[in-house]
């Protein structure tokens, strides 16, 4: 579970989740910068569109990962998609098609002897903070500030998104609404208005057909 929020500017977010006083509830512990290179796959025929879900490659974080996530939300104000991850060996087509865990194995079963192309690049700088009941407690979510860009697959076109992302770690999912709702007023921001996922159709110029009810 996540809230994706819009901004204009990430710095002034920067800046209130670096003060001690950010929030009563919740201490605030800067993590490590990632900077994260996403391709996003389909088949000719948008199988993988088709069955509900958008599937990605992703390299730049500890190993290459293929990650499979539902294309809606049941909830209007949070995204609760369902999202699948595997490990790869490499960052390739090939990998996932020699792979046998979750993501591999739903891929397989939604586009059975159909060929993977890529739709869209996502390269994202991504700078991360824990959310924790104390300094030392355990992380009960996290923050995400992603400086990204979208890129049609051959480079031709581009848009840029900044977007804060709170992710939950656990269950106890009341006070990161809490945190959120403060986050918002505090730093002006709104519900994100799309995926990057959407997003990156936009930008690649694709429409794939109407997923049946």
């Amino acid at each position: 579970m996540e809230w994706q929020l819009d901004a204009v500017d990430l710095e002034p977010v920067r800046q209130w989740l670096s003060r001690a006083d950010t929030n009563d509830c919740l201490a605030v512990h800067r993590l490590r910068t990632q900077r994260l290179f996403d391709t996003y796959l389909d088949t000719a025929d948008w199988r993988i569109y088709r069955g509900g879900y958008a599937m990605r490659i992703r390299r730049g974080a500890r190993r290459p990962q293929a990650t499979l996530k539902s294309l809606h939300s049941a909830q209007a104000d949070v995204a609760d998609r369902l999202e699948l991850n595997e490990p790869l060996k490499t960052a390739t087509i090939a990998a996932v098609q020699q792979a046998c865990g979750p993501v591999a194995s739903q891929i397989r079963m939604l586009t059975g002897t159909g060929s993977l192309r890529a739709l869209f690049e996502v390269r994202t700088t991504r700078q991360r903070f824990a959310l924790r009941r104390s300094p030392t407690g355990s992380a009960l979510g996290q923050v995400a500030l992603d400086d990204t860009q979208i890129c049609a697959s051959q480079g031709a076109a581009c848009t840029r998104l900044r977007r804060v992302e709170i992710e939950a770690l656990t269950s106890e999912h009341a006070v990161l609404r809490e945190f959120v709702a403060v986050l918002q007023r505090a730093c002006a921001l709104q519900p994100a208005s799309d995926t990057k996922f959407s997003a990156g159709l936009q930008v690649a110029g694709l429409q794939p057909p109407p997923i049946a009810s």
